[in-house]
């Protein structure tokens, strides 16, 4: 892009807005597998942080209300690691050459 054309720019920034607001949708409709405890806690959520499915395995329960809420949060947090990883991969590149010798982290 050359900041002579602002044309070129807002076009630019148009598609990369565009691509954006995609990989967000696709995000909130993707779901996020999360486990702690060797498996004993298992769960999905949707990519909009929203928990759509929790497995507690009964051996888990003999341990105590602490140890399951540990690894329920556990879990949930392994699934919001890997949103937020597939977030990663699939906006790296997005703002790429959209304003040359700037780097936008992330994108």
């Amino acid at each position: 892009m050359n900041f002579n054309n602002p044309g070129a720019l807002m076009k630019g920034l148009a598609k990369m807005q565009s691509t954006m607001a995609k990989v967000q949708k696709d995000v909130a409709e993707t779901r996020y597998a999360g486990s702690a405890g060797g498996g004993l806690v298992k769960l999905e959520i949707f990519g909009t942080g929203k928990v759509h499915h929790i497995d507690i395995d009964p051996a888990a329960l003999a341990e105590g209300s602490e140890l399951v809420g540990d690894l329920v949060a556990a879990a949930v947090n392994d699934a919001i690691t890997k949103r937020e990883e597939d977030c990663k991969v699939r906006l790296k590149g997005v703002g790429k050459g959209l304003l040359p010798g700037m780097s936008i982290p992330g994108l």
